[in-house]
């Protein structure tokens, strides 16, 4: 019997090993902690928690911003994909009174699915929307559904993800080294993305860039979105008109934003002026883009909202310098932006932060990307 247990331990043993490397990585991590550990330590650590996971599934990202959506009850709500994440907590008069919800986001289907996956009660007094100019395409193709199921659990995790992070250890795309050390930056680091690369969502929900940041950009002269511009990529497909469909669908969203007493501050987020211009000049092509504005504003009019144009970056008085990338502007770019929007919108003014306050920091901002600290 003890030779047959012993064999069976040696033949076992590969397998185990091979499993409790990649745990040991997930685990140390913080890859492994769940939704509601992950909110705990960034609404309770004094200092700040900054998380960015590489490993968890897409719902378990979206799980983790609808949660800390219903927790917090925010009366000021940002809704959109990646490119509305500069907006801070700091452009308010109370930075706890808001929370950036974006990312995933992959319609504006998915805008009415969230939203009605928050209780009632806890519905936001504003709503700030970011709409991608290719939602309403009438040829866009979604590149996945949009999902409020949490498949992300821990053993779930380690199931599917593990040979991906031995993969990447062999590849070198983190060390031991960084996973061990200790951190004395004052932050908080939860997920591998964070640990390697510093950046990740912040307490408020918007995203830190820091090594973007520390590298001077990640797309120099816009090289990928041209290319995909090129190629025609899933952002960048031809379209003559807007999508009747996507208006509709934009109605019955301001319907029941309506209903629940939300007023919504909606706007079309910035391309590089260089990359506007180019499709601009392409509207044989993008004529769908062109159109948005003039279907979309007398529907926010209907509704009593806001709605603004800032596809072209140079509107909101910054520079192509002021971008993260082909497709996202940086926190200051978007600080102008929410300083145009304010001084338009009495409701969304009333709940600003003092308007010289925010231009003083703008003006003192070092550099073309960062306006506020981590910990602000």
């Amino acid at each position: 019997m003890k030779k047959v247990t012993l064999k069976l331990i040696l033949l076992l043993m590969p397998v185990v090993i091979l499993y409790a490397f990649p745990f040991v990585i997930l685990f140390q991590s913080g890859e492994l902690l769940s939704v509601g550990d992950v909110i705990d330590r960034q609404m309770n650590e004094r200092r700040p928690v900054i998380y960015g996971a590489s490993y968890s599934t897409r719902t378990f990202q979206v799980q983790f911003k609808l949660q800390q959506v219903i927790r917090r009850a925010p009366s000021v709500l940002v809704i959109g994909a990646s490119r509305v994440l500069q907006f801070r907590s700091a452009f308010f008069k109370n930075p706890s009174s808001f929370y950036n919800q974006g990312w995933g986001i992959t319609g504006v289907e998915d805008i009415q699915t969230l939203l009605e996956a928050i209780p009632k009660e806890k519905s936001p007094r504003i709503l700030i929307l970011g709409l991608e100019e290719f939602y309403f395409n009438p040829n866009y193709v979604k590149s996945g559904n949009f999902s409020l199921v949490e498949d992300g659990s821990g053993a779930n995790v380690v199931a599917s993800q593990w040979w991906v992070v031995l993969r990447d250890y062999f590849k070198h795309e983190f060390s031991l080294a960084q996973l061990f050390r200790k951190d004395t930056s004052g932050i908080s680091y939860i997920g591998m993305h964070a640990i390697v690369s510093h950046e990740g969502y912040r307490k408020d929900g918007s995203y830190c860039y820091d090594k973007v940041v520390r590298t001077n950009g990640r797309d120099i002269q816009f090289k990928s979105t041209l290319d995909e511009m090129a190629n025609e990529g899933p952002t960048f497909e031809r379209g003559s008109h807007v999508s009747p469909t996507v208006l509709a669908a934009l109605d019955r969203l301001l319907q029941l934003c309506q209903q629940r007493n939300i007023h919504v501050v909606a706007f079309l987020p910035p391309y590089p002026h260089l990359i506007y211009s180019k499709l601009s000049s392409m509207r044989d092509k993008y004529g769908y883009m062109f159109e948005i504005a003039s279907r979309c504003a007398p529907l926010f009019r209907k509704y009593g909202g806001s709605f603004y144009d800032f596809s072209d970056l140079l509107s909101v008085g910054a520079s192509d310098h002021e971008l993260v990338d082909g497709m996202h502007g940086s926190e200051k770019a978007y600080l102008r932006l929410f300083l145009l929007m304010q001084a338009q919108d009495p409701l969304l003014h009333a709940v600003a932060a003092d308007e010289d306050y925010l231009n003083r920091r703008l003006n003192g901002a070092v550099g073309p990307y960062v306006v506020f600290g981590d910990d602000e």
